[in-house]
């Protein structure tokens, strides 16, 4: 079972998600009694069903070792968690990306 710290992270980012995934989603959909995210490629119609253990791995291979992490995940991988505001629309933009695709693809 997930931690209040885990699961709340997750939402930072998908709330954040939903100002940096516009230009390459033609929808995103979160199921809250799921508790998945469901994001449909503008370019292929592919969908993709993320869970909260998808986003937060995700994270950590942001934070840890993607070429393409902010300052933000280099300092959430010291803490662990992310402190109100923190977290910007391009990280979280990384973080979904890397969640449904396995790697950036777009932007």
């Amino acid at each position: 079972m997930a931690t209040k710290a885990h699961t709340d992270t997750v939402d930072i980012i998908i709330e954040m998600a939903g100002y940096g995934i516009g230009y390459w989603t033609s929808s995103a959909v979160i199921d809250t009694d799921a508790r998945t995210y469901t994001v449909t490629e503008e370019a292929n119609g592919a969908t993709h069903v993320l869970t909260d253990t998808m986003i937060h791995k995700a994270l950590r291979e942001a934070a840890k070792e993607h070429p393409a992490a902010k300052a933000t995940l280099r300092e959430y991988r010291a803490r662990e968690e992310f402190i109100g505001g923190e977290l910007g629309s391009d990280d979280a933009d990384t973080i979904i990306q890397l969640a449904a695709l396995g790697e950036l693809v777009y932007g």
